[in-house]
């Protein structure tokens, strides 16, 4: 039996709403704190880290965002086996509460290696457990869940600035640990995985045995072009976003003299797009337009955001930064909201799993060089400063969208190359079948010369073309 016919046979229920919920609870606890981690930047150079660097700071978060998305390899392959293991949340459970007691920079080190690293080690079996419940509402169910993680970087940022002014530092992580910790528990209550998609192991197979072999897809990274390009496109995206989430408060107040009170706010209005975009975008906009090409121009849109807003007129114009983040965020909404759908083009449902981890692997290298490197950029924080910055974030964004483009026209012709496949493979069974009826071939001559035009006219609708590829709906 192929691997189609095994896609096509599984049912999957597409109202689990449930479970649903328990998705939007865990990636609300395990990726609420990337949401937010530009207040905490924020914080930390201004109090407890006051004598660090941009750049030694900015190490803290590089590390952090890598655990976060290279954790997903330590659970990947282990999900595709055994399914959802409730332990698995633990490092996360200790790293929030460790927040409010940590003060020095080896501490919130410590803390923030514990809470990227336990984020990332539940996010693959969260969003497996997505995958194998939903297919046809996929792009909507994964939206829908990744609002969580949005939810808390619309409504953590007003408790934090509020919490920070009036109660302190440790009364404030008091609070947000432990609701963060709530939505961890209920994640655990409500999740829980198909155990028959479940891989199951040939009696001579070894578990660790083949975690250690398969984990990693190396593979897929060498010989796959869709998959690499998947990788480059995703990473390159994800570091560019990632570095302006964390560094947009810091040039409002230090460049733009904004309060600290208008800086968190920025990351508030942001998130606001952020969630409004990614629920756009696989709610309604995906299904219309495709996936790829949602990517496609929310990275467009990126770009020339970051171009005419930011680096254009911000410095005349403050205030619009209100506007660049509300936009921004709609865009990049869509972009992450869409990321684990794309990954589905070069996975099936029994190693998404591991496709995604090894391709969030790639990603979290990618943010052990890229932060620390805006770390140097913005240096100082002066204004030129940050204006390097922004065309740093502007090219990583590039590379995106030409990786993107890239894979569109190989999906495309791909396909069509399959159809014409098809469409030859009918022809053959037609000749072959010609040929045992000669008679039928001679008073038929009509017809066979039409079915030929038809078959040649198919053949030059499906040629790639620049308007086949704008139309395209991938």
């Amino acid at each position: 039996m192929s691997e189609t016919d095994l896609i096509t046979m599984i049912e999957y229920p597409e109202d689990n709403y449930k479970l649903l919920f328990g998705c939007f609870f865990g990636i609300s606890s395990s990726w609420g704190m990337f949401f937010i981690c530009g207040t905490y930047q924020d914080y930390f150079s201004q109090h407890q880290l006051a004598k660090f660097s941009t750049f030694s700071i900015s190490w803290i978060f590089s590390i952090y965002y890598f655990f976060i998305v290279a954790g997903n390899l330590l659970s990947g392959l282990y999900f595709d086996i055994s399914g959802f293991n409730k332990l698995l949340a633990i490092p996360l459970a200790v790293g929030f509460v460790m927040i409010p007691f940590v003060h020095n920079y080896w501490e919130i080190l410590g803390c923030f290696i514990l809470l990227g690293l336990g984020g990332g080690i539940l996010i693959p079996p969260i969003l497996g457990c997505l995958s194998d419940n939903f297919f046809v509402k996929r792009n909507l169910a994964n939206s829908c869940a990744i609002a969580g993680g949005i939810l808390v970087g619309v409504i953590y940022p007003v408790v934090l600035q509020k919490g920070f002014d009036q109660i302190g530092y440790r009364n404030t992580n008091f609070i947000v640990s432990g609701l963060l910790l709530v939505q961890l528990v209920l994640c655990l209550i409500l999740c829980n995985d198909r155990k028959e998609l479940r891989r199951e192991l040939k009696p001579h197979e070894n578990f660790w045995s083949i975690y250690f072999k398969e984990s990693f897809d190396y593979c897929s990274l060498i010989n796959d072009r869709k998959f690499i390009l998947v990788s480059l496109g995703i990473t390159t995206g994800e570091v560019s976003t990632s570095v302006l989430l964390l560094y947009i408060t810091s040039y409002c107040s230090g460049i733009l003299n904004f309060s600290d009170s208008q800086s968190f706010n920025m990351i508030t209005v942001l998130n606001i797009g952020t969630l409004v975009g990614g629920c756009s975008a696989g709610i309604i906009i995906a299904d219309k337009i495709g996936k790829i090409n949602c990517l496609i121009l929310a990275s467009l849109n990126i770009v020339f955001l970051n171009l005419v807003f930011w680096l254009g007129i911000s410095y005349q114009y403050p205030n619009i930064m209100y506007a660049y983040s509300l936009l921004w965020g709609f865009n990049y909404g869509a972009f992450m909201a869409l990321c684990p759908s794309v990954v589905s083009i070069v996975s099936n449902y029994y190693n998404f799993g591991k496709k995604y981890s090894t391709i969030y692997f790639v990603v979290g290298i990618g943010f052990l060089a890229g932060i620390p490197v805006s770390g140097v950029i913005i240096g100082e924080s002066k204004k030129i400063n940050f204006d390097y910055f922004i065309l740093y974030a502007s090219v990583l964004m590039i590379f995106c969208l030409l990786s993107l483009v890239t894979l569109k026209i190989i999906h495309l012709k791909d396909n069509l190359q399959y159809k014409i496949d098809e469409i030859e493979s009918e022809s053959s069974s037609r000749d072959t079948s010609a040929e045992n009826s000669l008679t039928n071939i001679a008073n038929n001559e009509d017809y066979i010369e039409e079915e030929l035009a038809s078959e040649n006219s198919n053949k030059e609708s499906l040629k790639l073309s620049f308007t086949t590829i704008i139309s395209a709906k991938y």
